[in-house]
């Protein structure tokens, strides 16, 4: 049936997306009561929120896990009145058990974005220290804290990406660049001009964290020149997603370019490995689009990659090539994958799915060939474009649980699902 109105009325673009997101809702709480009936709306066996009150509370990115060995774990609160991240500071917390897991502050930072925060994380997963991205004398930067006391106990010069899991070093790049070509990535606190420039004049720097000093990795020009595009020499360059093997030994990111900077839908990226000297640099993949990644091992990478051929999870090792699809049985639909220790097990999540709005998570193996729905959440409506709320999922220490972050009860909040 269409829909319904008076004759000679003229629909204006704001008409029809009021219509498509009423018909939307319609058809999702349908399909909601449908499962209801059918009883597939089942909860999962135990759920814990971390939150406080009046506070959006979340971690960030699926690549690092928030808790630390002794169970503590790490979270950003901000305001619930805050809409965009360049409006407010967020609070640096920890939940734990002696303080009955309610937040204590430890730190506060005016770099972060909805999506990966300020990169937040315990360092080299010990309770001992935290490390998080802050202003340092008026200028962008990181720290190094302990989280009892709040004492600084080291400052760094540059922003960081990722930290080795050995804890010596950190990988980072221009968090104020992106901030302007991937928003809700990025830092807005740190500027909202255009950049000035299609290439910019530095790239991928490493931290050494004994000093806190930065030092040139990989320039722009090195990524660009390596196996060079006719169309680059017009495009806007930047970086996204570094990623430290488990042994410290080699990373990945992903070289992005535009069509021009004010366009950044039509982005185009090739994924790259090398290193962490910057030596031994090597063009992964430049097939199709490449979104999400991790390590399944210090030689195989998972991509999820859209491409002419179709879309899918695929392997890769590193300074060998593609060796194909990860897993027949794996949804093709993009999600952010983790993997357990023995590499058995791939743990990912989806976007609002078409009809139902859920987000759903799942639980892979890989060698049985099963997919478990863990759980599934449905979004709040305000969770959308650059403050949309992904889940993702990342495995606790002893990947008996999952930490997600989920607005399903209004507020953004993390929480912790037993699997």
């Amino acid at each position: 049936m269409g829909l319904l109105k008076p004759k000679n009325a003229v629909w204006t673009g704001n008409m029809l997306a009021r219509a498509k997101r009423v018909l939307r809702g319609a058809i999702q709480r349908t399909v909601r009561a449908v499962n209801s009936a059918l009883g597939r709306n089942a909860k999962p066996a135990k759920i814990r929120r971390f939150s406080a009150p009046g506070m959006h509370t979340f971690f960030g990115y699926y690549d690092v896990c928030p808790e630390a060995t002794d169970g503590r774990v790490l979270a950003h609160l901000v305001d619930q009145d805050v809409l965009q991240p360049g409006e407010a500071e967020c609070r640096i917390c920890v939940f734990e058990q002696d303080n009955d897991w309610e937040a204590r502050e430890i730190g506060r930072s005016k770099l972060w974005s909805w999506q990966l925060g300020t990169r937040l994380q315990w360092l080299a997963g010990d309770a001992g220290s935290i490390i998080y991205n802050t202003m340092v004398d008026g200028g962008p930067g990181a720290v190094v804290v302990d989280p009892k006391s709040g004492e600084n106990l080291l400052t760094l010069d540059k922003c960081f990406f990722d930290v080795a899991k050995c804890g010596s070093f950190a990988l980072g790049l221009d968090f104020e660049r992106l901030a302007w070509a991937r928003p809700g990535y990025g830092y807005p606190a740190l500027s909202a001009t255009r950049p000035k420039t299609l290439i910019p004049e530095d790239g991928i720097y490493r931290i050494d964290l004994s000093s806190g000093q930065s030092t040139p990795l990989l320039s722009m020009d090195d990524i660009i020149g390596f196996d060079p595009q006719p169309e680059f020499e017009d495009s806007f360059h930047y970086l996204n997603h570094l990623s430290i093997c488990p042994s410290g030994q080699r990373f990945f990111f992903l070289h992005i370019w535009l069509p021009s900077p004010d366009n950044k839908l039509n982005w185009k990226a090739r994924a790259f490995t090398a290193d962490c000297n910057g030596d031994n640099l090597w063009l992964l993949n430049q097939k199709g689009v490449s979104s999400h990644y991790n390590w399944r091992s210090d030689e195989e990478l998972v991509l999820f990659r859209q491409s002419e051929g179709g879309s899918g999870y695929v392997s890769f090792i590193d300074t060998v090539g593609e060796h194909g699809l990860l897993a027949d049985h794996l949804p093709q639909i993009d999600g952010h994958q983790s993997f357990t220790k023995d590499a058995r097990f791939m743990l990912t999540d989806t976007y609002p799915r078409r009809f139902s709005g859920e987000q759903e998570l799942l639980l892979c193996d890989l060698d049985g060939g099963s997919i478990e729905r863990v759980a599934h959440f449905q979004p709040h409506p305000s969770s959308v474009g650059d403050r949309r709320c992904d889940l993702h999922p990342r495995f606790s220490r002893d990947e008996k649980r999952v930490f997600v972050d989920s607005t399903h009860e209004g507020l953004r909040s993390l929480y912790e699902v037993t699997i």
